[in-house]
């Protein structure tokens, strides 16, 4: 027995204090809108009190950056973390939040963020870089969402109006969003996926492709190799 308790300590002395598994709490304010600018995983709840929770090593946990300017939680790399060297590789981070509601999600980069529930008259969305965002439950009057670049948004849920722009390689799945009336525009290599059962305007470009449910009255402008199917 004493030989293993010695082995055990033997081995915790030799593994670095910054590699070991931890948990931080953030106090923040209340916010209704989130930026993620970097390769951080989110998820976040609604219907909460503010909270954020970031879980990973000690290191990772270390170079993150998380506060609350304004109205918004800003999850970004930490410009105090003089600790780490250049190469070093601390692994992922998650980042748990919630707040009450939310009006508006900005993901910059290779970030991710998923979202469980979103209530109100409007929304927005922003997406550039290669990152993903998941949507749940959307319940809204108007969504506003804009995709940049390869990443990919997938929406579920319903809103009333839903204004889509999506450029470059990236994808919207919005299959599962039951929309009333929808205006879209797909450029560069993109792929769009749209449910609309009343009107949608469609503008496709380049080698975009576009693929519609829903039985809406479509009037649809292409150009170059692009394609819209579905439309009634």
């Amino acid at each position: 027995m004493t030989a293993r308790l010695c082995l055990a300590a033997l081995i915790a002395a030799t593994v670095p204090t910054a590699a070991l598994a931890a948990d931080r709490n953030y106090t923040v304010t209340g916010f209704d809108r989130i930026r993620v600018d970097g390769p951080y995983r989110v998820q976040l709840v609604t219907g909460v009190a503010p909270f954020a929770r970031a879980s990973g090593t000690a290191a990772a946990i270390d170079g993150i950056d998380v506060q609350v300017q304004g109205r918004t939680l800003i999850v970004r790399k930490s410009q105090s973390n003089w600790g780490n060297y250049p190469d070093d590789n601390p692994g992922p981070v998650l980042l748990k939040v919630g707040t009450h509601e939310l009006t508006a999600l900005y993901v910059n980069g290779a970030g991710s963020l998923s979202v469980d529930k979103v209530r109100g008259m409007g929304f927005e969305l922003s997406l550039i870089g290669s990152g993903a965002v998941e949507i749940a439950g959307l319940d809204v009057d108007r969504l506003n969402a804009s995709v940049k670049g390869s990443g990919s948004a997938r929406l579920a849920g319903k809103a009333a109006r839903a204004m889509t722009n999506i450029s470059g390689t990236g994808l919207v799945d919005a299959a599962a969003l039951a929309v009333k009336d929808a205006t879209a525009s797909a450029e560069g290599a993109a792929v769009l996926r749209l449910n609309a059962s009343n009107t949608a305007k469609i503008n496709a470009l380049g080698t975009a492709t576009v693929e519609m449910t829903g039985r809406a009255d479509c009037t649809v402008k292409t150009s170059g190799s692009s394609l819209v199917s579905g439309c009634r």
